[in-house]
């Protein structure tokens, strides 16, 4: 019977583990960002609201606060799946050899590293950009007895943009802009929100249940209740450039959007 209980609780413990993990919007801390982000099992206090509530009540003190002040707790990832850093400092960056100034000698790209170059950012699904900006305005953990448990609660802001740049766009940075060539930025692509989440959590110990090797056990809970601010789409970008031989640039364009803004925004619209 131990066996079997030890074996439910293996699994319960996985699978909330990645039920957490998944979709979370919080603030992340140093330590799980070093241990590549393993939050919902590494985050202790207020980290740990809106990732894992069950572990809010694992730290120091009575009272845990997080506020504007003194310094403002926020977190920015910005991604480009285009090509890795070791990629885009060989062909961006400099050679290992300085003229006789001392200066740093720029790398000519022979053919074959342009044809890898070609090759990188025409795969399927490159070109894609992400930005996302987390603020957290307020946090506040409050530990109580055994019998009554811990108690949190968040307010943060989640801005987010994803981008999905042209092939023809990147190709630009190479091939320069070739006379009678048609460049197609139809493949743009721009996604932005704005949202404010606001999270009540509470946690207890389990210390009525009895199971070998586990020396500690937690539940939590978490009620989400999250506002959109903004949203952008961009439906259509068809546009179409050329240059003649005598260097005029000509072309068509065809755009299409959608933007949705809240009135706090102090955005009036007029659909009549």
């Amino acid at each position: 019977m131990k066996y079997i209980q030890f074996v439910l609780f293996l699994f319960f413990a996985t699978y909330v583990a990645n039920a957490q993990s998944a979709g979370s919007v919080s603030a992340s801390d140093a330590i799980s960002t070093g241990m590549g982000k393993p939050g919902a099992i590494a985050v202790r206090g207020t980290y740990a609201v809106g990732k894992n509530p069950a572990l809010i009540g694992w730290g120091r003190g009575d009272i845990e606060l997080a506020t504007v002040l003194p310094l403002l707790n926020f977190n920015v990832r910005t991604g480009l799946n285009v090509m890795t850093l070791e990629d885009y400092n060989y062909f961006f960056g400099w050679n290992d050899q300085y003229d006789a100034k001392g200066e740093k000698v720029k790398r000519d790209l022979t053919e074959a590293d342009k044809s890898r170059f070609r090759d990188l950012i025409t795969a399927e699904d490159n070109g894609i950009v992400t930005n996302d900006l987390l603020i957290e305005y307020f946090n506040l953990i409050v530990r109580s007895d055994k019998k009554i448990g811990t108690f949190g609660f968040a307010l943060t802001d989640f801005v987010s943009v994803r981008l999905n740049l042209p092939t023809q766009l990147l190709l630009f940075a190479l091939d320069g802009n070739t006379p009678n060539k048609v460049f197609d930025f139809s493949e743009n692509e721009a996604d932005a929100l704005h949202l404010r989440k606001w999270t009540i959590s509470y946690a207890r110990d389990i210390d009525f249940v009895q199971i070998p090797y586990i020396k500690k056990l937690t539940a939590g809970l978490s009620l989400n209740y999250v506002q959109s601010f903004g949203y952008a789409h961009l439906e259509r970008s068809n546009i179409k450039l050329v240059t003649d031989n005598k260097g005029v640039i000509t072309g068509t364009s065809d755009i299409l959007g959608y933007v949705a803004l809240s009135p706090d925004f102090g955005v009036k619209y007029d659909f009549e």
